[in-house]
């Protein structure tokens, strides 16, 4: 899933026209929408941003460890845990 952020006032903008000037043809009614329509196309156009991923911390890393059933040692484990993330670009 990807994140897009609106801002809060171009979504107020829609909501604005589409609920107060939505009946009521005419040139401003158009001009509004012809401007949210190109906000909008700009907002989702716009590089989509992926949540920051943190590592795991380390009193996590050992509990999680503590609750395994693979049978290797602490640190076997914790270099696991630190690939598995450097695979998927978390950076510590």
């Amino acid at each position: 899933m990807t994140t897009i952020t609106i801002d809060r006032n171009l979504l107020e903008q829609v909501l604005d026209v589409l609920i107060t000037r939505g009946a009521q043809p005419g040139y401003e009614t158009e001009r509004a929408w012809l401007k949210i329509v190109k906000s909008l196309e700009a907002a989702l156009s716009a590089p989509a941003t992926a949540p920051e991923r943190k590592p795991m911390p380390i009193l996590e890393v050992n509990a999680r460890w503590e609750q395994s059933v693979l049978g290797i040692t602490r640190l076997q484990y914790y270099q696991v845990v630190r690939e598995v993330e450097a695979f998927h670009g978390i950076k510590p």
